[in-house]
Order: C-alpha cells, then structure tokens, then sequence
C-alpha cells in the first residue's frame, strides 16, 4: 500500500528555509513556525489514517519530509535546531569569501548535503544540510561551512563522511526514520524474508542484542555486491540476486551476518581514514561455522553471472 499525498515535501523545505531567514525573530517553544510544523505532520497523520494507513505507507521522499516535521516539531529538537542555525550563521559570517549571499539549511534527507548554486533568478546559493548534523559541535560547523565555502569538495566530502559516522549524527538519524520506518514488507521478498533472516542472525550469533534495522531488498539484483549497511540511516539492503529459489536460507543468514558485523563492530580509524574490513573483522567473520561454504557459494554466483 502506497498512500500519496501532495506537497509534504514542499512544506518540509517551505518551513526549512523560512526557519534560516526569520532566524532572528524565532526561539520562542509557541512561534508560530513550531506550530505549522506540528500542525502539518498532525495533518499527515489524518490524512493516512483516513487513507487505512500510516505514514508509513508514503512514498520515501514525502515519509522523510513528515518524520523532519514530526521531529522539529518537539521542544527539545526545535530548540537545538534554532540553535545550530544560529551557530551555521556565525560559521558562515567567518567564512572565507566569495561565499556572497547564501543560505544553510538543516532538513531530512537521503543524502548529507545538497548544493544549489545561484540562478538567474538571483537565488542564494543553497547548502541543505541533512539534520544530523545538528550533532555537530561549534569547530566542526566552522571546518564545514568553510571547505564548502572554498569548494574544495574532495575535503567536504571526506569530513562530511566521517562526521556521519559519529554516534551523535547516527542517533538523530534513527530518531528521524524511527518516526516512519518503512513497511515490513520492504523486507519480504518472493523467495526469503530478510526479517526472519534478521532474527536468526540475530540470535545465533550476537545473543540477540542487536537493534533491527532497516532491512530492505535492494532495487539492483547485484552478483557483485550481495549487502550493504549504512551507518547514517542504520540501513541493511540485501541483492536480490540471493532471493531465489536456489539459493539457501543460510547463505543469506551469512550475508546478513557479514553485513551485521559491521553495524555491531563499527569503523576503525586509521591515519584520517575510517575503516570497514579490519583485521579483527576478518576474524570475526571468518568465525562463522559455514564461513568456508558460503564464500564458495557466493563466488560461483558472481562467476556464473559474470
């Protein structure tokens, strides 16, 4: 079921930028401006219930745009909103030229930044920052707004990256998708359950501590990259090249187990750089009873379809 409305994401951006530019007249818990993002995610709400849903059934770009309203419409997250746009401001007022006229905005989004340059309709350069970053501390939003100010984007896109990771980032990031997560039916697909596949994971081999994440099949049937976790949105998506027939239940425990390790183990810093498959990884995946027959399985696949 996919319930579609209009204008949930023009709202999320309408409210956004109007946030950064009447910054100075905002800080009140009753400004007008918390009570329009309430009002709409209440409104949404309505609509889908009406609907025979939730707002979990909306398309991905319109959910996200209703967990933002949802989420900066509470006390505590609008107050440290307001208050990281005020510290982007003086980041940017520092920032070195030619920056000109031009906005930040902090929102809910797939990516972690957005760049719009100027138009011809004279509209401000744009940076739309993903909602994490309110995490972020004063000498951080300084570094950022500064690399981005001077377009070197190899360093944005480097720190950017490795902020996303930080345990602060990646709990706002939860807090937002937990407002709407996605359908269980993301996870079910014509041959194996990635939910079922989860909780055997789970169970048999992290005691069944670990917190579920999304779990979703991926839209690509990829024989080259069979899983993928991403820390920022706590995601787990899963080839569908592996949901088939012939293919295994326990060679898909196994690539969800590898996937798992990395959402238990994390990165490793090394030398300014953050890494996945270290060697204490290794060995803990290698630890896996049917570690040697599903490697061998998985490499036949990509050579019968390579």
């Amino acid at each position: 079921m996919t319930i579609r409305l209009k204008n949930v994401v023009v709202i999320s951006d309408d409210i956004a930028a109007r946030l950064w530019r009447d910054l100075p007249h905002m800080g009140r818990d009753d400004d007008p401006m918390r009570a329009a993002a309430r009002d709409h995610a209440a409104a949404v709400e309505r609509l889908c219930r009406d609907a025979g849903g939730s707002p979990s059934d909306l398309p991905a770009r319109s959910r996200t745009a209703y967990t933002w309203l949802r989420f900066v419409s509470e006390p505590d997250h609008w107050r440290r909103h307001l208050s990281t746009l005020r510290r982007l401001q003086a980041a940017l007022a520092v920032a070195p030229p030619p920056v000109g006229a031009a906005e930040i905005h902090l929102i809910a989004m797939s990516a972690l930044w957005r760049i719009r340059e100027r138009s011809r309709q004279r509209r401000p350069l744009l940076l739309r920052l993903h909602e994490g970053f309110m995490a972020a501390d004063d000498a951080f939003l300084e570094e950022f707004v500064a690399t981005w100010a001077v377009r070197d984007m190899a360093s944005l896109n480097r720190v950017g990256r490795d902020f996303s990771l930080s345990g602060g980032f990646i709990e706002i990031a939860e807090q937002l998708s937990a407002l709407a997560p996605e359908p269980d039916t993301a996870a079910m697909g014509r041959v194996h359950d990635l939910e079922a596949s989860f909780h055997r994971v789970n169970s048999e081999h992290f005691n069944g501590l670990l917190k579920k994440p999304t779990l979703r099949w991926a839209s690509v049937a990829s024989t080259r990259t069979f899983g993928k976790y991403r820390f920022t949105e706590d995601l787990l998506t899963i080839s569908p090249s592996l949901d088939a027939a012939d293919v295994p239940a326990w060679v898909l425990d196994f690539v969800v187990f590898h996937e798992l390790l990395h959402k238990a183990l994390g990165l490793t810093p090394k030398g300014g750089r953050r890494y996945a498959h270290t060697p204490d990884f290794r060995v803990a995946e290698r630890s896996h009873p049917r570690y040697a027959e599903a490697d061998a399985f998985l490499k036949r696949l990509t050579r019968f379809h390579s």
